[in-house]
């Protein structure tokens, strides 16, 4: 930006700096993060090669660094991985006041197609909640990377929040709880809050559950005793088969997002189907599928689901099951009738 004077290019470095939460680091420290910036972000800003050249930087290089040696190289990492678990669990309940100390964290969430993949069709708040823990699962490294570099800059700044940070990023590779760090139900609650009022209608004075509410004001009627079974009457699949299939999904290690599996599930009943009842179809598959995500969380709940079926419809569950497993690369529908299916 172009500056009339000294005076005013100060200002505007000020104001940035105070937007940002910037802190100073020395230049030793640009000398080392630079060339693993280039080998793992984004194409560099322009003008790089000028500031580098006006810092003194010669023989800049890309050099790729995995998210674990970056986080070995913190100052406190050592320290940090010799504390006791009480020790270290303070360190890490430390980030619950990151939002307050630092602006950039209030930008922390996930805005992606996939991320929103994810939360679109969820028609409850307990199902757009745990939907999402699912999906921070498999971004558990992009945070701990994030959060480690966050540790970098804090530690050449002499800050103490470095050592919270350090042994939050430690805490995503190794594996603990999303729901126990809470920097991450930060990013979760701040993710949906984003999805939410990405809505320009929307109050932003309302709840989740109120807009919930409000993006759904013509909830489908709950489904009828055999309504499913009749729709799928001449098909190859069952109602209890496709109960199966959904637990599948819900349980599988990586979040399969709906769009990926409504259309393979309604790909097998379609013959079945009339343009009038698809929606229909498509309706009862979606509410089903939140009842798994309900009752994968209340063990009890399931069980006595499950009880209540048949053996014959219990089978169907268990192949139906089994299949989304064997194929879970691209789940779709059996190859052959439901009572040629044995466990």
């Amino acid at each position: 930006m172009p500056c009339n004077s000294a005076t005013e290019q100060k200002a505007l470095i000020r104001r940035i700096s105070d937007e940002t939460g910037a802190v100073r680091v020395p230049v030793s420290w640009l000398e080392r993060s630079l060339p693993m910036a280039l080998a793992n972000g984004p194409p560099p800003a322009p003008g790089l090669i000028e500031v580098a050249e006006l810092c003194g930087i010669d023989g800049l290089r890309p050099e790729p660094v995995t998210t674990d040696a970056l986080i070995a190289a913190l100052p406190a990492a050592e320290h940090i991985g010799s504390l006791s678990a009480q020790a270290r669990g303070k360190l890490i309940n430390a980030s619950d006041d990151w939002w307050d100390c630092h602006e950039i964290v209030r930008s922390w969430f996930e805005e992606s197609d996939h991320a929103h993949a994810v939360l679109d069709g969820r028609r409850s708040p307990r199902a757009l909640e745990s939907a999402l823990w699912k999906w921070l699962e498999t971004r558990r490294d992009f945070w701990a990377r994030l959060i480690a570099r966050g540790a970098d800059v804090l530690a050449a700044a002499d800050h103490p929040d470095a050592e919270s940070f350090t042994a939050t990023a430690m805490a995503l590779v190794e594996g603990r709880d999303l729901k126990k760090i809470p920097v991450m139900a930060d990013v979760h609650e701040q993710t949906i809050e984003a999805w939410v009022f990405d809505d320009p209608d929307v109050d932003q004075g309302d709840t989740l559950e109120e807009w919930v509410e409000q993006a759904e004001p013509e909830a489908p009627n709950p489904e009828r005793k055999g309504e499913l079974a009749r729709l799928l009457k001449d098909s190859a699949i069952t109602g209890d088969w496709i109960d199966g299939f959904l637990m599948s999904v819900t349980l599988a290690p990586k979040m399969i997002a709906p769009n990926r599996w409504l259309p393979e599930t309604l790909g097998s009943a379609v013959a079945s189907l009339t343009p009038d009842s698809i929606q229909r179809f498509a309706d009862l598959i979606l509410m089903r599928a939140n009842d798994c995500v309900e009752q994968a969380s209340q063990p009890a709940q399931f069980a006595t689901a499950l009880s209540k079926r048949s053996t014959m419809a219990m089978r169907d569950w268990a192949a139906g099951f089994s299949h989304a497993v064997a194929d879970s690369d691209r789940p779709g529908p059996p190859s052959r009738p439901r009572r040629m299916i044995a466990l």
